[in-house]
Protein backbone atom coordinates (compact mmCIF):
# COMPACT_ATOMS: atom_id res chain seq x y z
CA UNK A 1 0.00 0.00 0.00
CA UNK A 2 1.58 3.21 -0.99
CA UNK A 3 1.83 6.31 1.40
CA UNK A 4 -1.52 7.93 1.46
CA UNK A 5 -3.82 5.90 0.37
CA UNK A 6 -6.69 5.49 2.99
CA UNK A 7 -8.31 1.92 4.17
CA UNK A 8 -11.91 1.61 4.22
CA UNK A 9 -13.21 2.74 7.57
CA UNK A 10 -15.24 -0.20 8.05
CA UNK A 11 -12.52 -2.47 7.82
CA UNK A 12 -10.12 -0.33 10.18
CA UNK A 13 -12.97 -0.69 12.79
CA UNK A 14 -12.65 -4.25 12.75
CA UNK A 15 -9.18 -4.46 12.80
CA UNK A 16 -9.83 -1.96 16.03
CA UNK A 17 -11.93 -4.30 17.54
CA UNK A 18 -9.84 -7.03 17.08
CA UNK A 19 -6.99 -5.25 18.87
CA UNK A 20 -8.94 -4.03 21.52
CA UNK A 21 -9.55 -8.14 22.14
CA UNK A 22 -6.35 -9.74 21.78
CA UNK A 23 -4.67 -7.04 23.56
CA UNK A 24 -7.10 -6.54 26.46
CA UNK A 25 -6.20 -9.63 28.83
CA UNK A 26 -7.92 -12.39 28.42
CA UNK A 27 -7.72 -13.59 24.84
CA UNK A 28 -7.99 -16.88 23.98
CA UNK A 29 -6.38 -18.98 21.24
CA UNK A 30 -9.28 -19.21 19.64
CA UNK A 31 -9.71 -15.28 19.28
CA UNK A 32 -6.30 -15.38 18.27
CA UNK A 33 -6.68 -18.05 15.49
CA UNK A 34 -10.26 -16.14 14.24
CA UNK A 35 -8.06 -12.54 14.26
CA UNK A 36 -5.45 -14.31 11.93
CA UNK A 37 -8.58 -15.69 9.61
CA UNK A 38 -9.81 -12.67 9.42
CA UNK A 39 -6.45 -10.83 8.60
CA UNK A 40 -5.82 -13.35 5.44
CA UNK A 41 -9.72 -12.50 3.82
CA UNK A 42 -8.02 -9.42 2.39
CA UNK A 43 -4.85 -7.98 1.61
CA UNK A 44 -6.70 -4.36 3.39
CA UNK A 45 -7.29 -6.84 6.20
CA UNK A 46 -3.96 -7.54 6.36
CA UNK A 47 -2.77 -3.82 6.11
CA UNK A 48 -5.77 -2.55 8.35
CA UNK A 49 -3.90 -4.87 10.97
CA UNK A 50 -0.26 -3.47 10.42
CA UNK A 51 -1.98 0.06 11.16
CA UNK A 52 -3.59 -0.96 13.98
CA UNK A 53 -0.23 -3.01 15.66
CA UNK A 54 1.76 0.29 14.68
CA UNK A 55 -0.72 2.38 16.66
CA UNK A 56 -0.94 0.16 19.57
CA UNK A 57 3.29 0.22 19.53
CA UNK A 58 3.01 4.70 19.19
CA UNK A 59 0.17 4.48 21.96
CA UNK A 60 2.09 1.73 24.18
CA UNK A 61 4.91 4.35 24.72
CA UNK A 62 2.68 7.31 26.07
CA UNK A 63 2.12 8.12 29.31
CA UNK A 64 -1.37 6.46 30.10
CA UNK A 65 -2.82 9.94 30.53
CA UNK A 66 -2.65 10.37 27.00
CA UNK A 67 -3.22 6.65 25.78
CA UNK A 68 -5.86 5.87 27.99
CA UNK A 69 -8.53 8.34 26.44
CA UNK A 70 -8.04 5.99 23.36
CA UNK A 71 -8.22 3.18 24.96
CA UNK A 72 -10.08 2.89 27.53
CA UNK A 73 -11.77 -0.16 28.72
CA UNK A 74 -14.44 0.70 31.16
CA UNK A 75 -16.76 2.35 28.09
CA UNK A 76 -16.95 -0.60 25.04
CA UNK A 77 -18.89 1.86 22.65
CA UNK A 78 -16.48 4.94 22.69
CA UNK A 79 -13.50 2.51 22.62
CA UNK A 80 -14.85 1.58 19.47
CA UNK A 81 -15.67 5.15 18.32
CA UNK A 82 -12.21 6.57 19.26
CA UNK A 83 -10.47 3.45 17.44
CA UNK A 84 -12.82 3.45 14.62
CA UNK A 85 -10.60 7.00 14.03
CA UNK A 86 -7.49 4.51 13.54
CA UNK A 87 -6.73 5.83 10.17
CA UNK A 88 -6.79 9.69 11.46
CA UNK A 89 -4.23 8.50 14.71
CA UNK A 90 -1.87 7.22 12.33
CA UNK A 91 -1.53 10.11 10.92
CA UNK A 92 -1.71 12.29 13.66
CA UNK A 93 0.12 9.83 16.26
CA UNK A 94 4.18 10.74 15.39
CA UNK A 95 2.95 14.52 15.80
CA UNK A 96 1.33 13.84 18.70
CA UNK A 97 3.96 11.70 20.65
CA UNK A 98 6.99 14.22 19.49
CA UNK A 99 5.03 17.12 20.64
CA UNK A 100 4.35 15.73 23.93
CA UNK A 101 8.25 14.85 24.44
CA UNK A 102 9.22 18.27 23.46
CA UNK A 103 6.76 19.88 25.46
CA UNK A 104 6.96 17.71 28.75
CA UNK A 105 10.89 17.37 28.78
CA UNK A 106 13.11 19.26 30.95
CA UNK A 107 13.74 21.40 27.78
CA UNK A 108 9.84 22.05 26.45
CA UNK A 109 7.41 24.83 27.12
CA UNK A 110 5.59 22.52 29.88
CA UNK A 111 2.83 24.20 29.15
CA UNK A 112 0.41 21.79 30.67
CA UNK A 113 2.48 22.32 34.08
CA UNK A 114 0.04 24.06 36.86
CA UNK A 115 2.92 26.61 37.56
CA UNK A 116 6.03 27.64 35.17
CA UNK A 117 7.91 30.27 34.09
CA UNK A 118 9.66 30.90 30.78
CA UNK A 119 13.39 31.75 29.80
CA UNK A 120 14.56 34.62 31.58
CA UNK A 121 11.36 34.79 34.00
CA UNK A 122 10.89 34.10 38.06
CA UNK A 123 7.70 33.79 39.74
CA UNK A 124 6.80 33.68 43.61
CA UNK A 125 3.74 32.27 44.75
CA UNK A 126 1.90 31.52 47.45
CA UNK A 127 0.39 28.17 47.94
CA UNK A 128 -2.94 27.47 49.40
CA UNK A 129 -1.28 26.13 52.85
CA UNK A 130 0.80 28.99 53.16
CA UNK A 131 3.89 27.80 51.83
CA UNK A 132 5.90 30.08 49.63
CA UNK A 133 7.41 28.78 46.03
CA UNK A 134 9.29 30.70 43.92
CA UNK A 135 10.27 29.09 40.53
CA UNK A 136 13.83 29.84 39.07
CA UNK A 137 14.08 30.87 35.30
CA UNK A 138 12.62 28.19 33.12
CA UNK A 139 11.03 26.35 35.55
CA UNK A 140 7.84 24.08 35.69
CA UNK A 141 5.57 22.75 38.44
CA UNK A 142 2.65 20.75 39.21
CA UNK A 143 0.93 21.03 42.29
CA UNK A 144 -1.23 18.52 43.93
CA UNK A 145 -2.66 18.75 47.32
CA UNK A 146 -5.39 16.08 48.36
CA UNK A 147 -6.37 14.94 51.71
CA UNK A 148 -3.47 12.81 52.36
CA UNK A 149 -0.44 15.09 51.07
CA UNK A 150 0.55 18.39 49.43
CA UNK A 151 2.97 17.08 46.38
CA UNK A 152 5.24 19.45 44.53
CA UNK A 153 6.21 17.68 41.54
CA UNK A 154 9.18 19.57 39.40
CA UNK A 155 8.90 19.61 35.67
CA UNK A 156 11.76 21.12 35.04
CA UNK A 157 14.42 23.83 36.52
CA UNK A 158 14.80 24.94 40.17
CA UNK A 159 12.54 25.87 42.94
CA UNK A 160 12.90 27.07 46.25
CA UNK A 161 10.24 26.17 48.66
CA UNK A 162 9.58 27.59 52.21
CA UNK A 163 6.91 25.40 53.67
CA UNK A 164 4.66 26.31 56.40
CA UNK A 165 2.98 24.29 58.58
CA UNK A 166 0.01 22.51 56.79
CA UNK A 167 -3.33 24.26 58.37
CA UNK A 168 -5.74 21.31 57.85
CA UNK A 169 -6.53 18.99 60.85
CA UNK A 170 -4.94 16.12 59.06
CA UNK A 171 -1.32 17.65 59.06
CA UNK A 172 -0.28 16.73 55.58
CA UNK A 173 2.83 16.07 54.55
CA UNK A 174 5.05 18.69 52.03
CA UNK A 175 6.54 16.04 49.60
CA UNK A 176 8.85 17.29 46.76
CA UNK A 177 9.52 15.03 43.83
CA UNK A 178 12.77 16.08 41.14
CA UNK A 179 13.92 13.76 38.86
CA UNK A 180 17.00 13.41 41.29
CA UNK A 181 14.85 12.62 44.39
CA UNK A 182 11.76 13.06 46.93
CA UNK A 183 11.93 14.70 49.82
Amino acid sequence: MKHGQTLDARVLDEAADWLVRLHGGGASDADRAACARWRRQSPQHARAWARAEQLQALLGGLPPALAMPALDRKAPAARRAALAKLALLLGTAPAIWAGWRWNDGPHGLNLGADLRTAAGERHEQRLADGSRLTLNTGSAVDLRFDDEQRLLRLRAGEILVQSQPDPSPRARPLRVHTEHGRL
